[in-house]
């Protein structure tokens, strides 16, 4: 994960179909081809639900900011009923990492929110509706990540020979906390899963007993004490957007390691 945040999306690169390529006109743009990858490894969502949130679940003017994952009109599949949950346990807040907030954050979401989008990456819901959200952002932006990363740091392979992708970084952060002092139960809250046995799922209330306030600070202290610090090597940039339909394109990282080569 540490080599995918040295990838020139990150430390600047070239602009539309050109974020591989390093130049005279190098620039850090921000979009989900930026942002994306940063709240995987921060967050332990899921591509989908990552790729699918709204600008008003992401909360800042609060001791603790967070993001609150949650079934919505963005990922909606008929255009009338919110959706994008796989099960009640999904429907939860995240607090957000100290490094999301140092490289810009809630810049960048401001800035979405000023050009009038509810979308919090409104270039994956545009156009042809057939291909939305995370396969949209897999397509344009995500696979090639994950190209420069192989080509650099081989990814694991399965047996078969499925390299590691994108939600591997969701089994990554899982990983964190099962070798961290988080409890279970503080896992399953985490991760959205289901509480199992009696106790965690009719017992535990400390939510209500403790606050929401406390809850959400106490998981963050627990992610980031079991969270390696990933972008330590990163400087904030400043925030730049690419027009909308160029956002979230960043080309294949082949074609600008073969031009290298040639």
């Amino acid at each position: 994960m540490v080599c995918a945040f040295k990838a020139p999306i990150y430390t600047g690169g070239g602009g539309c179909s050109r974020r591989f390529k390093t130049g005279s006109d190098n620039k850090v743009w921000q979009d989900a081809a930026y942002w994306v990858p940063l709240l995987l490894a921060y967050t332990f969502m899921s591509r989908e639900e990552a790729c699918g949130l709204e600008c008003s679940e992401i909360v800042f003017d609060v001791d603790t900011p967070f993001l609150i994952v949650k079934a919505n009109m963005t990922k909606s599949k008929n255009g009338e009923t919110a959706a994008g949950l796989k099960r009640r346990s999904r429907h939860r807040i995240i607090p957000l990492h100290p490094e999301l907030l140092r490289l810009g954050f809630k810049e960048y979401v401001t800035a979405i929110e000023a050009e009038g989008h509810c979308m919090l990456f409104p270039e994956l819901y545009r156009g042809d509706l057939t291909k939305r959200g995370g396969a949209r952002f897999y397509a344009g932006a995500g696979r090639y990540l994950l190209d420069y990363v192989d080509q650099n740091v081989p990814l694991l392979r399965t047996s078969s020979g499925k390299r590691a992708d994108l939600h591997s970084m969701r089994t990554a952060g899982a990983s964190f906390l099962e070798d961290s002092d988080a409890k279970q139960v503080y896992m399953d809250d985490i991760l959205g899963h289901v509480r199992e046995g009696t106790g965690p799922r009719r017992y535990c209330k400390a939510w209500f007993v403790k606050g929401g306030a406390a809850i959400i600070q106490k998981r963050l202290a627990l992610m980031c004490d079991a969270t390696p610090n990933l972008t330590a090597h990163l400087t904030p940039a400043p925030l730049a957007l690419l027009p909308l339909e160029e956002r979230s394109r960043t080309g294949s990282y082949r074609e600008c390691a073969s031009r290298r080569k040639a």
